[in-house]
């Protein structure tokens, strides 16, 4: 025993004792471990479910697309002027001729959709489609190449204005 001036030898004592560990202080079964179970089946099962869940719905734009109003295939030249021209997209005939540095929205969204079929390895062969849904009446730009649809009524009634013009009535 240590002889410490101003403390008492009975004190002292020569090892110090250690707390407790965690594992004594805990009861033997703090949570069953078959609820534990449960609930890490049940999470696995919640997210095997909503990664697979939507498997059976089809990406088929004509499946999903909603009826329509009025419609036009559309094809988009590039000019070396700056223009563009529009075409119908089965006749080829000229509907529009865009002048250089106007319709800017336009332009963008044209070469963002032109920019993913060339991702795709696809070309300009199959015309891009404008339709207006007849249960809400917005405006919808389709490239049925990639599937990928452009609802133009979020973007404002000027930027929808340039593309409603291209709607030729039959």
């Amino acid at each position: 025993m240590a002889v410490r001036i101003g403390v008492h030898a009975a004190q002292v004592p020569d090892e110090q004792v250690a707390p407790p560990a965690v594992s004594d202080r805990l009861p033997p079964d703090p949570f069953p471990k078959s609820v534990l179970l449960g609930a890490a089946t049940l999470m696995g099962l919640a997210l095997t479910f909503a990664m697979f869940g939507n498997q059976e719905r089809s990406n088929d734009p004509a499946v999903l697309r909603p009826a329509i109003t009025e419609q036009q295939a559309v094809r988009f030249n590039d000019n070396p002027d700056g223009s563009i021209t529009v075409l119908d997209g089965t006749s080829r005939a000229e509907l529009h001729t865009l002048a250089p540095e106007t319709n800017g929205f336009l332009r963008v969204v044209m070469r963002s959709l032109a920019r993913e079929r060339r991702l795709a390895g696809l070309g300009p062969e199959e015309p891009f489609l404008l339709y207006r849904a007849s249960t809400d009446k917005r405006l919808i730009l389709e490239d049925p190449a990639t599937g990928r649809t452009v609802g133009l009524d979020a973007f404002g009634p000027s930027n929808v204005g340039a593309f409603a013009a291209l709607l030729v009535t039959k």
